[in-house]
């Protein structure tokens, strides 16, 4: 048995104590913690160019007053700035900057200042130690944290994607000696290789006991790469020759297992694989909860835990005591009603109400739109507890964010005869393009549309992850009517009828069309 990870566990979490007992008493007081936390950050932000010519400080009233609700695309341009010249443009100088999906560019850079780590660091102190109390078996083994995976033109161009870089130095040599895959594995040249590299360690590893990744889809793509690459595996493990830098895994009880596997994705195996498998973390609810289903199906030797809302810019809510309160101690939190479009601090909301995030963080990001739609499900004592409702203006099958604003541009480069993007929900997710024209035409506009798509960033990782289908084209004589109908047939459930550039159709194939669907596994070493 691996003795190792308990006591690193045992060191992280006590690390931790401070940041869940702050937020344990935030939690009594909703409005006094956010107050505090606003005053910490607008502190941080005193001698930045353009906040700190503000003289912002008087509070959460004075900051209404002074400065409106912001989306990324009003602040792209003295992000760039910074970016560029290094200069504290709108946070203080920072070296690390995370990718994210955007509209008008298509990519977003979020800047990371040490006070931007802090908050995360305190949202994931508070969530860790409470699982530990909830679920101290996941404490007992190794963990697999799938962090920021970054598409491969700038894992090529060495843009850092470890994610543990945001922690304090004692936490990230602690974390990165109890994980089951290696960090080097981050450094392989391309995400097919990392992708094959991570489910051949993972194979080799029967005190797995935590699991942390975003979407479900990305684990299944996962389970789905071990799959095909079981024979391939099975000799790695049993002591063939490793292809990639670092070492090898090795496992003679994985190989055994591996070269017994008919390749089927099914309970039975994982068990045997991952018999100490206790908690898997991942998105849960709005369009991931079919796939978190499948998921929970296939490890149901594990404790199926929901996310909580954080996104590359920030994070709203934490899991804590089996509810996902807001995460009052990392930033300042607003929320537009979307029924009165009021403007309300985290300390006014009410149960029932649906709302979109505002963020105010120490990256300068002051009343920041999140663009996600949440739903108030009650309190957990007198904090809001919320439910992920989904984006607020597009679709995210697997984490790809596409936004019907931007789509909308796109369609408008494919072509006029292009009608609308619609999102499927399929073994593997993906999407299709309903155009007027004739099926033999296909073919090239899918090509055209795939690498349009492609240009976002989020969409790009998904596709080379495995977790998207490649994008289709659906082309009739009667796209225009087919898009009334769906217009019409919304108007009777939602009360508009107005088609969107994207639409998400929920339906398993367009009817009358073949459709991409991939089988669940393949051949062995199939690439």
């Amino acid at each position: 048995m691996d003795l190792l990870p308990a006591p690193i566990h045992g060191l992280h979490l006590a690390g931790s104590l401070g940041a869940h007992h702050r937020f344990q008493t935030a939690l009594g007081d909703p409005e006094g913690a956010q107050r505090a936390r606003l005053a910490a950050i607008l502190h941080g932000l005193r001698d930045t160019e353009a906040w700190g010519a503000l003289g912002l400080g008087g509070g959460y009233e004075e900051l209404v007053r002074r400065v409106p609700p912001h989306t990324y695309a009003e602040l792209e341009e003295p992000l760039r700035r910074q970016r560029a010249t290094g200069r504290p443009v709108l946070c203080p100088p920072c070296r690390r900057w995370l990718p994210t999906s955007g509209s008008t560019s298509r990519r977003k850079w979020v800047p990371c200042p040490p006070g931007y780590g802090a908050e995360l660091d305190a949202a994931a102190g508070a969530w860790m130690v409470d699982l530990a109390i909830r679920h101290p078996r996941a404490f007992l083994g190794r963990h697999y944290w799938s962090l920021s995976w970054v598409p491969e033109e700038l894992r090529q161009g060495g843009r850092d994607s470890d994610d543990l870089e945001l922690l304090p130095p004692w936490k990230r040599m602690a974390l990165r000696a109890a994980m089951a895959v290696p960090g080097s594995v981050a450094d392989l040249p391309s995400n097919q290789d990392a992708m094959a590299a991570t489910a051949m360690h993972l194979a080799a590893c029967p005190g797995l006991s935590l699991v942390s990744t975003w979407s479900p889809t990305f684990f299944l793509a996962l389970l789905e790469q071990l799959s095909r690459q079981r024979c391939r595996a099975a000799g790695i493990l049993a002591g063939d020759a490793w292809p990639w830098p670092g070492a090898p895994p090795r496992s003679r009880r994985g190989a055994g297992l591996l070269r017994q596997w008919d390749g089927s994705l099914d309970p039975g195996f994982f068990r045997a694989l991952w018999p100490r498998l206790a908690l898997v973390s991942t998105w849960c609810s709005a369009g991931s909860a079919p796939y978190a289903a499948r998921l929970r199906a296939l490890l149901p030797q594990a404790h199926l835990q929901g996310k909580g809302l954080w996104a590359t810019e920030g994070v709203v809510s934490i899991p804590f005591r089996d509810r996902q309160p807001l995460a009052l101690t990392s930033h300042f939190l607003e929320f537009r009603c979307l029924a009165s479009e009021r403007i309300l601090p985290a300390w006014a909301l009410e149960e029932g109400q649906v709302l979109e995030p505002l963020l105010t963080t120490s990256s300068g990001l002051l009343r920041y739109l999140l663009g996600d739609s949440v739903r108030v499900t009650g309190f957990l004592e007198r904090t809001p507890t919320l439910e992920f409702l989904g984006r607020g203006g597009g679709t995210d099958l697997a984490g790809e964010k596409l936004d019907r604003i931007a789509v909308a541009a796109l369609l408008l480069e494919l072509g006029s005869a292009c009608v609308t993007l619609f999102a499927v929900s399929a073994s593997t997710p993906g999407y299709v393009l309903l155009a007027e024209g004739a099926p033999a035409d296909a073919g090239p506009l899918e090509a055209r549309l795939e690498a349009a798509l492609c240009g976002f960033h989020h969409y790009r990782l998904a596709r080379e992850l495995g977790q998207l289908a490649p994008a289709r084209a659906w082309l009739v004589d009667d796209a225009a009517a087919i898009l009334d109908q769906r217009a019409q047939a919304r108007a009777q459930v939602q009360g508009g009828t107005k088609p969107e550039a994207l639409e998400d159709w929920g339906l398993p194939t367009p009817p009358g069309t073949p459709w991409y669907a991939r089988p669940s596994h393949g051949s062995p070493d199939e690439t």
